[in-house]
């Protein structure tokens, strides 16, 4: 990560990711408008379009209820 955009690691299979998504940091609640740049293999290249902290009064409850949801993201690895 640096103050620009971010590489992901991708588990295998997950092959599509559209130009432009979203990206929940968990452990910070902030949420990233990111935009990819460029792709090798499994690793991805995304560049900081915007960022929202989610937990402030009027979402955390949505912000907790969306990690409940989320399945374990132990294969996911951000570097």
């Amino acid at each position: 990560m640096s103050a620009h955009g971010m590489r992901l690691l991708l588990p295998d299979g997950a092959s599509v990711l559209p130009a432009t998504f979203s990206l929940v940091l968990v452990e910070s609640g902030i949420i990233y408008r990111v935009r990819r740049v460029w792709r090798r293999r499994m690793e991805v290249g995304v560049e900081f379009q915007a960022s929202e902290t989610l937990l402030d009064h009027r979402t955390e409850d949505l912000y907790f209820d969306l990690m409940r949801r989320v399945p374990s993201l132990s294969a996911w690895e951000i570097r």
